[in-house]
């Protein structure tokens, strides 16, 4: 997701498990890692849309007891709901189907690396190739020649 202000987004999405392996986490539905109370190190924006399930206070207050900061997408606006199906597109891909992820737990653990890796490796086409951090970093030197 390419954003316009530095920031640490997750989305709403399903990893699915091959129907061979019966563990699934779904990061659309919070309550799925409900048993696992630990928080986050740092908080991370956790952008949906307004459906009700991602709106419901039980959710919000879900996220926001685990360290998400919920945050919504604008009413009606098709380009920041591509950017959240994007991400998880990319995830999926890059990240998600490529590493082991025998049952919920082991794809919690790994989710703060692959965040890490994204923002700070993955070349994107949107920044030309570059990484977020790369994208950020390039943007505030040629700003501060000016």
């Amino acid at each position: 997701m390419a954003a316009a202000r530095p920031t640490r987004y997750t989305s709403t999405s399903r990893f699915s498990q091959r129907h061979d392996q019966p563990a699934a986490i779904h990061l659309s539905k919070p309550r799925a890692c409900a048993d696992d109370r630990s928080h986050l190190s740092e908080p991370i924006e956790w952008l949906t849309d307004n459906g009700s399930c991602y709106t419901a206070r039980d959710t919000r207050a879900f996220a926001r007891d685990i360290g998400l900061i919920p945050r919504t997408t604008p009413v009606s606006s098709p380009p920041s709901n591509g950017m959240a199906e994007a991400f998880v597109r990319t995830l999926k891909r890059d990240y998600v189907r490529v590493n082991p992820r025998p049952d919920a737990r082991t794809v919690i653990e790994q989710l703060p690396g692959w965040f890490a890796h994204y923002n700070d490796v993955h070349p994107h086409r949107a920044l030309r190739y570059r990484s977020p951090r790369e994208f950020i970093a390039k943007t505030c030197e040629a700003l501060s020649g000016l």
